[in-house]
């Protein structure tokens, strides 16, 4: 499960650095559930998803709310959403 620490972890940041982790990770979320992606628990691609996507936020932020470099951000949106959904209708069908 991705919390803020796995976050920190995966952006190799310390410990008591004070950006708050949560945000990032909520918007992560947030971006999973508009592109069709459910909430799955113990999966291991899910969770990379959103520790790219949050670490995407992470790197661009600043006051501009869209400095995420969109080419990025598509592929990365693209890397993930068939496979996830994919799993989705395996899970759904058992």
């Amino acid at each position: 499960m991705v919390n803020a620490e796995s976050l920190r972890s995966y952006l190799r940041l310390p410990p008591d650095d004070p950006e708050p982790m949560d945000g990032y990770l909520s918007a992560a979320l947030a971006k999973a559930r508009s592109a069709g992606i459910p909430h799955f628990e113990n999966n291991g691609l899910y969770d990379q998803f959103l520790l790219q996507f949050a670490g995407l936020l992470y790197e661009a932020r600043s006051m501009d709310p869209n400095a995420a470099d969109p080419a990025k951000v598509q592929m990365l949106i693209n890397s993930f959403v068939l496979p996830l959904r994919y799993t989705a209708a395996e899970v759904s069908e058992e």
